[in-house]
């Protein structure tokens, strides 16, 4: 059991609460800033070659293979999905700070409306707009749309 804000936390990994400002620049898209955006964190390992390189935004899964690792992952709406990572890395191995609630910009690959679920998507890394998600897929919910291709958007993790 770890805490966040003084409250237990069911976790088999390290909880904790960083309060800081997502060191990614603000997303600016239709004339709104979301400056400062709020997260609960946890910081992990970047697992397989798979994991290599992430990238601050990348969409995050629980790795299958090294404990309190995070690997990414090509597939639409994987029930392994974690969080969205806060720092980058440049090979395996290397710590990576996760936010798994609050609000973070998230990179997205296609048309995404605002307000809509997201989820893991067919490109390494990247979050996608569904109508319909699966139990346990959620990511969490757009903040901002994206007419298509890749693109970084705010969203409110609401992990499910």
């Amino acid at each position: 059991m770890a805490r966040v804000r003084g409250k237990q936390v069911a976790s088999d990994i390290l909880a904790t609460d960083t309060g800081k400002a997502a060191p990614s620049a603000p997303y600016t898209g239709l004339g709104v800033g979301v400056r400062n955006l709020g997260y609960a964190s946890v910081s992990l390992v970047s697992g397989s070659a798979n994991a290599g390189v992430i990238n601050v935004g990348d969409v995050v899964i629980k790795s299958t293979t090294i404990n309190n690792a995070v690997d990414r992952v090509a597939a639409n709406q994987s029930v392994l999905v974690l969080g969205v990572a806060v720092t980058a890395t440049t090979a395996p191995g290397q710590p990576v700070e996760v936010a798994t609630a609050g609000v973070v910009n998230v990179n997205v690959q296609g048309a995404v409306t605002r307000g809509q679920r997201l989820g893991t998507s067919t490109t390494l890394g990247r979050a996608a707009g569904f109508a319909a998600t699966a139990i346990n897929t959620v990511l969490g919910k757009a903040l901002a749309a994206n007419a298509a291709g890749p693109a970084t958007i705010p969203c409110l993790l609401t992990l499910n």
